[in-house]
């Protein structure tokens, strides 16, 4: 895994995140900026790239034909333009916070877009350069980031390893459950289905577990 990124609700959210942090010593690793969103990174004390992050309002960004997907770059930005934004005091995590996407490591991208696309029902919002894709259900502008990397560097998680352990993504009804248990099949993927408690469990070419539940 590469990172994964905390969605906050608001501009003030964010820039109370970023406060607290300076304000315990934290180390930032840099403060950015792209057509849609702004964040800023870190690292946890085991190494785990960790993203905070909000969303620029979805017209700018809302569909592919609309957004200029090809030409987004992220650029730098001074950490004021995010504290500036900061209302309040720091409370903790604020409600409405969730995972907005994770970045993981993939030896072979062939066959981890054919899982992803394929077989989970992703599409491909960009593609950059031959090492790196960007996926999304819907017109989102991204849920599952792919790095491709040699294939001695990926780290498959292990039992009581750190890291990374499972990547958990919630579907928003049956239908999609079913729908992508019909493309596991189609692809003569395998995998494994309670369907009492509706949790599906499958492990893609690198790996990665993935845990699907409904939200």
């Amino acid at each position: 895994m590469t990172h994964y990124a905390f969605l906050l609700p608001n501009d003030a959210d964010l820039g109370n995140m970023l406060e607290h942090l300076q304000q315990l010593g934290t180390p930032i690793t840099g403060v950015y900026e792209n057509g849609y969103s702004r964040y800023f990174d870190l690292e946890d004390p085991e190494g785990n790239g960790v993203e905070f992050a909000i969303d620029k309002a979805i017209e700018s960004w809302h569909s592919n034909t609309q957004y200029d997907w090809k030409n987004e770059v992220s650029k730098e930005i001074d950490a004021a333009v995010v504290t500036d934004k900061a209302h309040g005091s720091y409370d903790g995590i604020p409600a409405g916070t969730t995972i907005g996407h994770a970045e993981l490591q993939v030896a072979d991208m062939d066959a981890s877009t054919n899982f992803y696309v394929h077989g989970l029902g992703f599409g491909i919002n960009d593609v950059a350069g031959s090492d790196q894709e960007f996926l999304a259900a819907g017109d989102y502008h991204h849920h599952i980031g792919l790095e491709l990397i040699e294939k001695h560097d990926v780290v498959v998680p292990q039992e009581n390893n750190y890291g990374l352990d499972y990547v958990n993504l919630l579907l928003p009804n049956q239908d999609g459950m079913d729908l992508i248990l019909d493309n596991l099949r189609s692809e003569e993927i395998e995998y494994s289905y309670n369907q009492d408690h509706q949790v599906l469990m499958v492990t893609d070419p690198n790996g990665i577990q993935l845990l699907l539940s409904l939200a």
